[in-house]
């Protein structure tokens, strides 16, 4: 659990640290992770650690939730949910889904455990986010015309016909602000390529001649760095590939080994790399990782990624076409 959040180069120091440490002199997110260690055996079965050891790592996540701290995180949530689960206290499993969902936190994570998706799929959280049987009924119903659509017709990308400056124009931050810049100069990108002995990639380089880089433009996603600041991952930030060497996954390590880092949450819990395709002659793949995730988002192409982005983000951009 820790080498995915913390990574292999910080979560030994930083487990030994909090089971260490005196329980009541740990900051709020460390009596979290106190808990979330505490709840955990992998010498048992499914991981969980003993009923009464359980029982102590959710009363000390309650004393986090009773101290009013501000940072209530996403995993002090979901972990919340599932020690409840494991003592058997369904009803209290469901208070806690709905309070989370209240304050704004995603729960689609947690339906990986069968139990909460079960809780999720009966209805539970209809009141809290407003979804009505009718409206199920109506996004049914268009997502099976789309699927005949898509059968009768093939794929049809709602946005290639669009040059990259009327594609990149779609883009707002989650404010509605722009997140364009001046475009990269020739002489910068010529210079990169020089640095790192490599071609951009065709839909990397259409992007930089519009705009150099992307300004932060999601709370779930990267900032797309300057040309100049892009570098190889094992020179530019190698926790990711040190991740999958450890993980065993040789044939992903070796991909992003020849990878180029371009974009990444200040934190470095999401990262951007474009990825040399399996044949030479193809158009670099773009890869996008983050931590709420198991493993990368492949995407065929880097303007793939950003019509993905696009369409899939409310928050920066509308899959309708306007006349811009």
């Amino acid at each position: 659990m820790w080498e995915l959040f913390a990574f292999k180069n910080s979560a030994d120091g930083f487990v030994d640290r909090i089971k260490n440490a005196n329980i009541e002199k740990l900051s709020d997110l460390d009596l979290v992770a106190r808990a979330m260690l505490m709840a955990y055996d992998g010498d048992r079965p499914g991981h969980v650690a003993a009923p009464e050891r359980v029982a102590e790592a959710s009363g000390a996540l309650e004393r986090f939730f009773d101290s009013g701290s501000r940072f209530r995180t996403w995993e002090a949530w979901t972990a919340r949910v599932l020690f409840a689960l494991r003592q058997g206290d369904v009803e209290r499993a469901k208070t806690h889904l709905v309070d989370m969902t209240r304050e704004g936190q995603p729960v689609i994570v947690l339906l990986s455990d069968r139990t909460v998706a079960e809780i999720i799929l009966s209805g539970l959280l209809a009141p809290v986010l407003n979804v009505t049987p009718q409206q199920c009924e109506e996004d049914l119903r268009r997502i099976e015309q789309a699927i005949a659509a898509r059968l009768k017709n093939g794929r049809a990308p709602p946005y290639a016909d669009l040059t990259w400056r009327q594609l990149v124009s779609k883009i707002r931050d989650w404010e509605g602000r722009k997140v364009t810049r001046a475009a990269a100069r020739a002489t910068a990108i010529a210079e990169a390529e020089q640095k790192l002995g490599v071609t951009l990639p065709q839909s990397y380089r259409a992007l930089l001649e519009v705009t150099n880089g992307l300004k932060k433009y999601s709370p779930v996603g990267v900032e797309l760095w300057t040309v100049g600041k892009i570098g190889w991952v094992h020179d530019a930030d190698r926790t990711l590939l040190d991740f999958y060497e450890m993980t065993g996954l040789e044939d992903v390590a070796q991909r992003v080994r020849k990878s180029l880092l371009i974009g990444s949450e200040p934190d470095g819990t999401e990262r951007l790399l474009l990825v040399p395709a399996d044949h030479p002659a193809a158009e670099w793949q773009c890869w996008f990782f983050a931590r709420w995730h198991a493993g990368e988002v492949r995407h065929p192409t880097f303007r793939a990624f950003i019509e993905s982005e696009i369409l899939s983000n409310p928050t920066v951009g509308s899959p309708k076409i306007s006349a811009d």
